[in-house]
């Protein structure tokens, strides 16, 4: 009964569907170039409500340990990719639910978290290279 009436919700409400599809396609496109510009391989999807990103290659531990920083330093939760199984240990995903604005917001205070941990790797790479000459 319910799904009847869903269904002739959705048909009843003209573009619903289509403005949603479209929004969701932007949010999408938004999360996959910054992620992009962060050094993540990710994979933009064709449909859904969720973008699936492997952390660059400049970032030492796993998702598990970074998706905790966001959590406890940052206040974005995404979820980890290990949720899924050992192989995807280095993946994590973000949900489109949240507005452009949100989602933005979020993706700088990841963007600062992977700079850190850039930059960090970056010294103690200095560090070893002037303790071994």
């Amino acid at each position: 009964p319910i799904q009847v009436g869903a269904a002739a919700g959705l048909r009843a409400s003209g573009s619903f569907l289509a403005d949603t599809v479209s929004e969701y396609s932007n949010r999408a496109h938004v999360v996959s170039t910054r992620l992009s510009d962060f050094m993540c391989h990710v994979v933009k999807p064709e449909a859904g409500a969720s973008v699936w990103a492997r952390l660059p290659e400049s970032y030492d531990g796993d998702a598990e340990s970074f998706v905790q920083t966001l959590v406890l330093e940052e206040g974005v939760v995404i979820l980890p990719g290990i949720v899924f199984g050992n192989s995807y240990r280095r993946y994590f995903r973000i949900s489109l639910v949240q507005p452009e604005l949100v989602l933005s917001e979020c993706l700088d205070r990841i963007g600062k978290v992977l700079d850190q941990a850039r930059a960090q790797k970056k010294c103690l790479q200095e560090s070893d290279s002037s303790h071994s000459s």
